[in-house]
């Protein structure tokens, strides 16, 4: 019997205790604090970071003659990281620190420097940890003029970069 009445105290105890622990820990509502979880008005933000979709090319283009690149689609901006000329296989020239290089940002039949200068000034092969970004719906052009007087020459250029998604802003 008594063995009885020792284990239904400790129950007790034990009961007690734990609801103290929980209410400490304000793991139990508060009375009239208590909130019902369905009804409580709870916002919650989540920023996703842009859709990035990367993209690479070898263009061929011709010596001192502005070359489409790319064409940046409606919603999306395009980022140009990385741009290496390189002599093309038919055409075998030499590639000089004197060369000159024009990226340029086009729309509505207009074009606008994004960068330019020598090959040594810029630091060919370009490789940029930001990038030259540019707007949707805009064009990117290029142009390499070679610093030897090569009339007919043509180059392979590697670039690379990326598309991301353009998020209005409320």
């Amino acid at each position: 019997m008594n063995n009885y009445r020792l284990l239904c105290a400790l129950v007790v105890v034990g009961c007690g205790f734990s609801v103290f622990v929980a209410n400490a820990q304000g793991l139990l509502p508060a009375g009239a604090d208590a909130q019902d979880p369905v009804s409580a008005e709870k916002v919650e933000v989540v920023v996703l970071p842009p859709q990035v979709d990367p993209v690479w090319d070898a263009s061929v283009i011709d010596n001192n003659i502005p070359s489409l690149l790319v064409k940046v689609p409606p919603g999306r901006r395009f980022v140009l990281t990385d741009l290496r000329p390189m002599p093309h296989e038919d055409f075998p020239v030499t590639l000089d620190p004197r060369d000159r290089v024009w990226i340029e940002d086009g729309m509505d039949g207009k074009r606008f420097r994004a960068l330019e200068g020598t090959v040594k000034s810029i630091g060919i092969p370009l490789h940029l940890a930001t990038g030259l970004s540019f707007d949707p719906e805009h064009e990117v052009w290029v142009q390499y003029s070679l610093a030897a007087k090569e009339a007919d020459a043509m180059l392979r250029l590697f670039w690379s970069g990326y598309f991301e998604d353009v998020v209005s802003q409320p």
